[in-house]
This record gives C-alpha cells, sequence and structure tokens, in this order.
C-alpha cells in the first residue's frame, strides 16, 4: 500500500533490489509542502531550485531533495561523472529522477540508476540511438500497442543503466541488450564496466514506466 503525504503518494517496496521512493505530485504543490522539502535540501540543492523559472521544476527539484533526505540523509555532493553522492557516505550510491507527476530516489551499497518516462508517441529514429540490433528487430515486428511499450521499456532500461555507470550517453546505450526473462527484463547483456547489471520495471499510474538498474555483486 503507498503510503499518503497529503496529496502525495509515496511508493516502495521491499524486496532483493535497492531502496527506492517514488512521489506522485499533485498540481498545484501546496506551499506548505515546498518550503518542508526546502527545509530538508542541503544548501546547493535550493540554490538549483531558486534558479528554475517554472514553478513545476523548482517542486521536482524539491521534492528530489525531500526523498534523498527520507532514503539517505546526508551531505549531498555529485562526483566526477555527475552522479549525486552523499559527501558523509562514501561507499551509499544514490540515482535521482523526474518525469512529469513523478519523482524518484533511489538507494543501494552498489552503483545504481533510476528512470521514469511518461510514456508518449514512440519515435523511430530516436529507438536507433539507444537500442542494439536485436532489440531493433523486436521493435520493428511488434504492432501497437505493444510497439510503443517496448520503446519505452528499452528506453528507461538504457536511462538507468546510463545513470549508474554515469556515462551519460557516451556511454552507448545501443552497445548493451536487455536480457528477458520471458515477458519481463531482468538485466542487462553490458560490457564490462561495473556489472553485471540487473534490471527492474514497472508501470506507474498516469502512463509512466519506471526502471531500476544496479550493479550486482559479482
Amino acid at each position: 500500500m503507498p503510503l499518503v503525504d497529503a496529496k502525495l503518494d509515496l511508493w516502495g517496496e521491499p524486496g532483493d533490489h535497492p531502496g527506492y521512493l517514488l512521489l506522485r505530485l499533485a498540481w498545484p504543490v501546496p506551499e506548505s509542502l515546498s518550503r518542508r522539502w526546502r527545509v530538508a535540501c542541503c544548501p546547493d540543492r535550493r540554490a538549483q531550485a531558486a534558479r528554475l523559472k517554472l514553478p513545476e521544476d523548482q517542486a521536482r527539484c524539491l521534492a528530489a531533495g525531500w526523498l534523498l533526505s527520507r532514503i539517505a540523509p546526508g551531505k549531498e555532493y555529485k562526483d566526477a561523472l555527475g552522479r549525486p553522492g552523499l559527501a558523509d557516505q562514501p561507499g551509499q550510491h544514490i540515482s535521482l529522477t523526474h518525469s512529469g507527476d513523478w519523482v524518484g530516489c533511489a538507494a543501494h551499497d552498489q552503483a545504481v540508476g533510476i528512470d521514469v518516462e511518461r510514456v508518449a508517441a514512440a519515435d523511430e529514429g530516436m529507438a536507433r540511438t539507444f537500442m542494439s540490433g536485436p532489440e531493433l528487430a523486436r521493435y520493428s515486428r511488434l504492432a501497437e500497442p505493444e510497439r510503443t511499450e517496448f520503446f519505452f521499456r528499452i528506453w528507461t532500461a538504457k536511462e538507468a543503466w546510463l545513470k549508474a555507470k554515469g556515462t551519460g550517453f557516451s556511454g552507448r546505450p545501443e552497445s548493451t541488450t536487455v536480457r528477458w526473462d520471458g515477458a519481463e527484463p531482468v538485466g542487462l547483456a553490458a560490457p564490462a564496466a561495473g556489472g553485471p547489471w540487473r534490471l527492474r520495471q514497472q508501470p506507474l499510474p498516469g502512463g509512466y514506466w519506471l526502471a531500476l538498474c544496479w550493479a550486482a555483486e559479482r
């Protein structure tokens, strides 16, 4: 059951995967909640939120900081690869995401990435930038709505993997293929670079997909 915090739904499930929290925003966000999130954020995140022009972007930025304070309290910073981290907990890996109504945070003792994306129209040109050859072949054979679902499942999986690696698209997402166990993706057949990589996905209310990718112990 989700925990309810005013107009917000806080999600998290136990299991053999990294800890994560998801927050579903209800617009407009009450000022009382924005103040509460701001207090929980580090000075750098508060300054980052203040530089954003749109109230919705400010809310997502502050909400991410608040989630981080709930799942892994500590002094937030960015490492050399641009990944968020905790200065006083160097062994704790964290990842943040936001898309539309959702904000998420994951924490683990191994490299971890989390990604949420709102489902929209699939773009074949974009698919060629992140799908491997076998994935493109499968994608081309699918009809709607399975085709769009496959697009966003692969997209979120690769985004989460790139976040865990800290490389962005220079990490060549087309170089790895998502591994499936029946209808569910369970990992990535990636070149060495911190793997083996495990994967978990789930749909979220409102038309979104969540992906969680982490480095499993060898």
